[in-house]
């Protein structure tokens, strides 16, 4: 297959605040990984590497910090990431809580949708996620675009791999491109199906390392 791009989206409520938003380049082989199976477990390696430090190899990695839905779309069709992450709810049925949200708490806490910032950060996304899984990735697939957590994969990823994302860290001109960059990051855990799809109805992707 080649080079795969993904890309991560720190997505604010507002358009007046800043998204950040991160895209990865990696060599991934000679196989999508999605063809086969959308389960845990299946890893690919580098030979003698470990899944962890191979994660963190890629041949491209920028950030960029943005506001509106255009800028975050037009990034998007120049790069043709194979899978978007965004971190923002992609669903809301007017409840308080969804049952992905219920089955993320033992990573981090989580704010229940009915507030208004949050309410707001769930429209947005819904509308941007329509827009985004309307585009074709370089592969001339649709995109996936996926619900994920920064905090979740933080907490995931720090037990393997704390001083790398330390280093990572330093690169990012702000937080909201190191969330990007962890969005990006789980991004590529799905596409490598190395993730856990937390919830029974709605799914937030979290990483497996």
């Amino acid at each position: 297959m080649g080079e795969v791009k993904v890309l991560g989206v720190d997505l604010a409520g507002p358009p007046r605040r800043i998204t950040g938003i991160c895209v990865l380049t990696f060599h991934a082989g000679g196989e999508d990984i999605r063809k086969k199976t959308k389960a845990r477990g299946a890893v690919l390696t580098t030979k003698g590497e470990a899944w962890e430090e191979s994660l963190l190899r890629f041949s491209a990695c920028y950030f960029r910090s943005v506001r509106t839905d255009e800028e975050i779309l037009s990034v998007a069709r120049e790069e043709k990431p194979a899978v978007v992450g965004i971190d923002a709810p992609l669903s809301f049925s007017g409840k308080p809580f969804r049952d992905c949200d219920s089955a993320v708490r033992h990573l981090c806490p989580v704010l229940p949708l009915t507030f208004s910032g949050m309410r707001k950060l769930a429209e947005r996304g819904m509308r941007l996620a329509s827009k985004l899984g309307a585009l074709r990735s370089a592969e001339g697939r649709r995109v996936d675009v996926i619900e994920v957590f920064p905090r979740a994969s933080e907490r995931v990823f720090e037990t393997r791999m704390e001083e790398k994302l330390k280093d990572v860290l330093s690169l990012a001109r702000n937080r909201h491109e190191y969330d990007a960059f962890l969005c990006a990051l789980t991004a590529r855990c799905y596409f490598e199906g190395k993730f856990q799809a937390l919830g029974a109805k709605e799914k937030i992707i979290v990483p497996l390392v």
